[in-house]
């Protein structure tokens, strides 16, 4: 708080011709300020020159217009505002807001305008983003052909704003064979030999933060493997054959049918 006033002395002391003299310049960023849910976020200014006639004012512009805090040149004094802004605001620096306690309902457009002989003003945007949590990877589903196929899913407790990136922690086997990595999807379908390990790496992120979680398992697919080996199976097939027919038992326990040609009676 203190900051601001000393920045506008010190430019009294080295441009005193500045005061109600040509234009002054109020320069915000022209993206995004984003801001971390419960915690402090600075909203920058740069005003040049501050002449010793000017009030710089802070405004909050959402369903109605909410001004923050006020400081006065003249008076060196800064004046915060009763509301929902009280003792969560202060301003320093070159006149910069800093605003603790984030809540969703900070987020929206702020205005700063210097005041002297016409207004001269400054427009940013505040976004408030609630940090990711740690994610979580599950394995929805494995099917099995020529190849093993899986789905697997990411996703978190908590943030907003979350975009899921995926992409392989390491190789284990020299002929592992992957489908491309899916980036912005919270799911990733993967395409393996069926003796094959994977070892995946999911990260979520937003604007304000990141945390990744690791799957890994060792051969998921090789019991579907061992599912789709054949056995063999006893077949009992029932036959009406004629009289001139005999069954044969076979070595290997299979009923064979055979035509007997019996010799004509003389």
């Amino acid at each position: 708080m203190a900051a601001c006033h000393l920045s506008a002395l010190i430019l009294f002391l080295t441009t005193p011709l500045s005061a109600g003299a040509g234009k002054v310049r109020v320069q915000t960023p022209d993206y995004p300020v984003n801001g971390s849910l419960g915690h402090s976020v600075w909203l920058p200014v740069d005003i040049d020159p501050i002449t010793k006639d000017a009030e710089i004012t802070w405004r909050f512009i959402g369903d109605s217009v909410v001004t923050v805090a006020r400081f006065s040149v003249d008076e060196n004094k800064i004046k915060f505002f009763s509301g929902r802004f009280s003792g969560r605001v202060k301003m320093y620096g070159n006149c910069t807001l800093q605003i603790n306690e984030l809540s969703k309902l900070d987020e929206g457009n702020y205005t700063v305008t210097v005041t002297t002989s016409v207004d001269e003003k400054g427009e940013l945007s505040l976004q408030v983003y609630e940090p990711v949590s740690k994610p979580k990877i599950e394995l929805m589903n494995r099917t099995a052909g020529e190849t093993c196929n899986m789905t697997l899913r990411c996703s978190v407790e908590r943030g907003d704003g979350v975009v899921y990136n995926w992409s392989p922690n390491y190789i284990i086997d020299a002929n592992y064979s992957i489908e491309p990595v899916s980036r912005n999807m919270e799911q990733l379908d993967v395409s393996v030999g069926m003796s094959d390990s994977i070892n995946y790496s999911c990260t979520a992120w937003n604007p304000i933060s990141n945390e990744s979680t690791v799957f890994s398992e060792e051969k998921p697919c090789q019991h579907l493997q061992k599912d789709l080996t054949l056995t063999p199976l006893s077949l009992t097939r029932t036959l009406t054959i004629p009289n001139n027919y005999e069954n044969i038992q076979s070595p290997n326990g299979i009923t064979i049918y055979a035509t007997i040609q019996k010799p004509s009676s003389t």
